[in-house]
């Protein structure tokens, strides 16, 4: 008896074991992500949080997958660099999650790219999501709107209440006591950009600038010639003549709006040259001459 027994259980295993096992298998492999990004350049102290909350310390070669927390600490700055051509380039202070993404060259209905700013102040290069006949393929997200791409460079810096004072002096005083109480300003450097919220979805055009401090009303945009704010009740532009617009110069003459007043605590990308990092006080010119190594 003790002889059949040992020749039985060193049989095939019953169904119930082997279907445990394949189960077990398919949990690994949805555990292990394909990675979506790779960093390209970092400097300082870079970080990445998964989703279950482990932290590691990442550097230039750092794969990057959906989920994980992206996060450029103090005197620091990263670029990575999605599979589908798209680069993002973190300022110090920065914290950017990776909501979901999916390229396949062949199959591109199936596109998508969205990531979360949830801190501090980034530029972006985009790829081939959002390019290939669907725009909503690709979403910047934030907590007072969304960005979307129609093939673009742009630039998002979240604000706290006087956080950026310094960089708004420069603005005529009308313009900057709209823009003073901390919030998100967004910029549009080549191409074009839709921002989007509950108020509903609007254009810029490079090298239009905008300014949005809640997610129920429209944003402040700034055109090249025209200022389109929210007017006091907070539904819809301000009209002609309230302020809005630009300083009024003598008769016949056209006067621009200002220029986007935080360039200079944005990163910069030059895609053409590989450039990325952050603008510490540097004017753009200047900085455009630095590369990280």
């Amino acid at each position: 008896m003790r002889d059949l027994t040992l020749t039985r259980t060193s049989g095939p295993r019953s169904p119930i074991l082997i279907l445990l096992w394949l189960v077990s298998l398919l949990l690994c492999s949805a555990a292990m992500a394909e990675p979506v990004a790779e960093i390209t350049n970092a400097t300082g102290t870079v970080h990445v949080r998964k989703p279950n909350g482990a932290l590691r310390l990442a550097s230039i070669g750092s794969q990057l997958e959906p989920g994980e927390i992206l996060s450029a600490e103090k005197d620091s700055s990263v670029r990575i660099r999605f599979t589908d051509g798209a680069e993002v380039v973190l300022k110090p202070g920065t914290r950017m999650r990776i909501d979901a993404y999916q390229y396949k060259p062949a199959e591109p209905a199936a596109d998508e790219l969205s990531f979360s700013l949830l801190k501090g102040g980034l530029r972006v290069v985009s790829g081939a999501v959002g390019t290939r006949g669907n725009k909503d393929a690709f979403r910047a997200r934030t907590a007072v709107g969304n960005i979307g791409i129609r093939g673009t460079q742009f630039g998002l810096l979240w604000c706290e209440p006087g956080e950026c004072e310094p960089f708004l002096e420069e603005l005529p005083a009308e313009l900057r006591s709209r823009v003073s109480g901390g919030g998100l300003f967004f910029e549009v450097t080549d191409g074009a950009i839709a921002f989007v919220n509950n108020a509903g979805e609007f254009l810029l055009t490079a090298p239009e600038w905008g300014y949005a401090q809640s997610r129920d009303l429209p944003p402040l945009i700034v055109r090249e010639d025209r200022i389109d704010a929210p007017d006091a009740s907070g539904g819809g532009a301000a009209p002609p003549g309230d302020g809005a617009g630009p300083p009024r110069g003598p008769p016949g003459e056209r006067r621009r709006s200002p220029g986007f007043p935080l360039r200079e605590a944005l990163p910069l990308i030059a895609t053409n040259e590989s450039v990325g990092g952050f603008s510490a006080g540097l004017g753009v010119d200047q900085f455009a001459q630095c590369v990280v190594q």
